[in-house]
């Protein structure tokens, strides 16, 4: 996958339509996030995370493995 940007600098939009979570993904984030009480800012940088971590494993997509931090 090749972004304009860096990863850091990708607008959150443009990271789930080009990377989108998988409906357990989502719920696995809003389930830790509610328990941990995460901002919205925290959830991102979580997403965006994941992504960096499945680019790092040489992944397409976000994995669930990259989620559990």
């Amino acid at each position: 996958m090749v972004l304009a940007k860096t990863k850091a600098r990708v607008p959150f939009e443009q990271l789930a339509e080009v990377s989108p979570l998988t409906v357990n993904q989502q719920k696995m984030i809003t389930q830790v996030s509610s328990k941990q009480q995460w901002s919205n800012r925290v959830q991102v940088k979580m997403n965006h995370l994941a992504r960096t971590i499945s680019d790092l494993e040489g992944e397409s997509r976000v994995t669930d493995e990259s989620l559990r931090i």
